[in-house]
């Protein structure tokens, strides 16, 4: 199976997959997270990206769910919002990115 069928096995599924990574912006930590979650049939991604100096006061550089009516359509519109590729997202264990109720 290869990573783009997996990623959408795990989708298809209910799960919520991504990462979150720590970066360096202009010589600052930042912090990424990228999720992806079915929910009621809507295809959800979402994207948060923020400096850690501004984590206490939850400033963000961008914090948004983004609503697809397909699979698809949320795969021909990823690769435009970020630079982790598709593949590299997984299933998430004990935790959640975001909660896919809201967006």
């Amino acid at each position: 199976m290869s990573g783009l069928d997996r990623v959408r096995s795990w989708v298809e599924a209910g799960k919520q997959i991504g990462p979150v990574i720590r970066y360096e912006r202009g010589g600052r930590p930042c912090w990424l997270s990228v999720g992806i979650q079915r929910w009621e049939g809507i295809y959800k991604r979402y994207v948060s990206e923020i400096r850690e100096v501004d984590m206490s006061r939850e400033a963000f550089i961008r914090d948004e769910i983004i609503p697809y009516a397909s699979f698809e359509e949320l795969l021909a519109a990823y690769p435009q919002q970020t630079d982790i590729p598709i593949e590299d997202l997984a299933p998430l264990k004990g935790q959640r990115l975001f909660n896919p109720r809201f967006g």
